[in-house]
C-alpha cells in the first residue's frame, strides 16, 4: 500500500486501521506521528487547549491525568484508567458532596486518595475522597490524627 505523505510503499500494518484519509489515500503511522508532532510544536496554545476541554467534560478522564503526571512527578507506579475507580456522590471521609470545579480544586472537589503512598496510583490502591480530606489526611498518620482529635475536642469542652 503507498503511503499518500512519504509516497512509500509499505506493508497493511504500517497503516492504522480507520485512520483519517489525505486525498482518499491512508497515510502511514510515522508520516501520521510526524504530522501531528508538527503541529502541537506549531500550534501549542490549541493543542492544551483541546486536550483542557476534553479532560474537562469528563471528570473521571481529568483525575487519572493528574494522577498521572503526580506519579512522574514522585516516581511511584501508575496503571490507572478512568475506568477503574468511581466517583461518589458524596465524601466517604466528611460526608460532604462531591463537586467537580473547573480551575482550582476546591473542598469538595473529588481527590483520588493513595491508601499506601509507596504503592502509587494502580486501582487496587486508590479511592476518590474529597480534596479537604485528602489534604487533612496527607501527612499524618492515624496516631497523629487521634492525637489531634483530642486536642480540638479539649479546646471545645
Amino acid at each position: 500500500m503507498l503511503c499518500a505523505k512519504c509516497l512509500k510503499d509499505k506493508k497493511n500494518i504500517e497503516f492504522s486501521p480507520g485512520q483519517r484519509r489525505l486525498r482518499g489515500w491512508k497515510i502511514c503511522k510515522r508520516c501520521a506521528a510526524d504530522y501531528q508532532n508538527e503541529w502541537r510544536r506549531n500550534n501549542p496554545e490549541k493543542s492544551w487547549d483541546t486536550k483542557r476541554k476534553s479532560l474537562l467534560k469528563n471528570p473521571k478522564r481529568l483525575i487519572a491525568y493528574q494522577a498521572r503526571l503526580r506519579s512522574t512527578q514522585h516516581n511511584v507506579p501508575f496503571s490507572l484508567t478512568e475506568y477503574d475507580f468511581e466517583i461518589p456522590e458524596y465524601c466517604p471521609v466528611l460526608g460532604i458532596e462531591l463537586k467537580h470545579s473547573e480551575g482550582r480544586a476546591t473542598d469538595s472537589s473529588p481527590s483520588l486518595d493513595r491508601i499506601i503512598p509507596k504503592m502509587g496510583y494502580v486501582p487496587s490502591n486508590v479511592r476518590v475522597i474529597s480534596w479537604r480530606a485528602n489534604r487533612i489526611k496527607a501527612d499524618g498518620t492515624a496516631e497523629e490524627h487521634d492525637k489531634i482529635a483530642a486536642y480540638m475536642r479539649k479546646g471545645v469542652d
